[in-house]
């Protein structure tokens, strides 16, 4: 199964293992966090009116996961989302990956695509320091062996310009610069 959605911003695509599995199944795995590194300086405006937390993407209490319910072939095939796929440098990010058939127990990797350590489980959180883009890939392994992964692309860019970009209150771009030591928006000129 291959996914194109948002432009550039996400790109799915799956590779299947030569065996298929005998029956679709579908299993919960306990939520595990992969160890992720701290931002130096957290991208929060607290201190302005309207404050916006750009450090955290990784609620999902109310996040609705876009994954597909059945496998397209009889092969085993997982899918996978993230919270967030344009987000700024030190967010933390939740990932989640779900087996659409094959046989459980199932075993799903994550590499983040920023040369950190993997994670594992069903659903981890993980923090981007490095702006660019970025390409996770998580690779499902089902109990007879079989695997299949799915690639998600996002971005990270500087917490000024991300604010900038999704067009924060200018209090919050304002406190941001401030932060991060670059001059205050320009007013208007008379």
């Amino acid at each position: 199964m291959c996914v194109v959605l948002l432009g550039s911003l996400l790109q799915s695509a799956c590779s299947k293992s030569a065996e298929p599995p005998p029956a679709a199944v579908q299993t919960a795995s306990p939520v595990a966090v992969a160890p992720t590194p701290v931002a130096p300086v957290s991208p929060t405006a607290q201190g302005s009116p309207g404050a916006v937390d750009l450090n955290d993407f990784s609620d999902t209490a109310n996040f609705e996961w876009d994954l597909a319910e059945e496998a397209e072939d009889p092969e085993f095939e997982i899918d996978a989302a993230v919270t967030s796929f344009y987000m700024p440098q030190g967010n933390v990010v939740t990932f989640k990956a779900k087996a659409l058939n094959g046989t459980p127990p199932f075993e799903f990797d994550w590499n983040f695509g920023d040369e950190t350590p993997h994670g594992s489980g069903e659903m981890v959180k993980h923090v981007y320091t490095k702006i660019g883009r970025h390409n996770p890939r998580v690779t499902g392994t089902d109990a007879s062996g079989a695997t299949a992964h799915v690639d998600l692309g996002l971005t990270v860019d500087h917490p000024v310009k991300f604010a900038m970009r999704t067009q924060k209150e200018q209090a919050v771009i304002d406190d941001l610069r401030a932060r991060y030591g670059e001059p205050p928006t320009p007013g208007p000129t008379p």
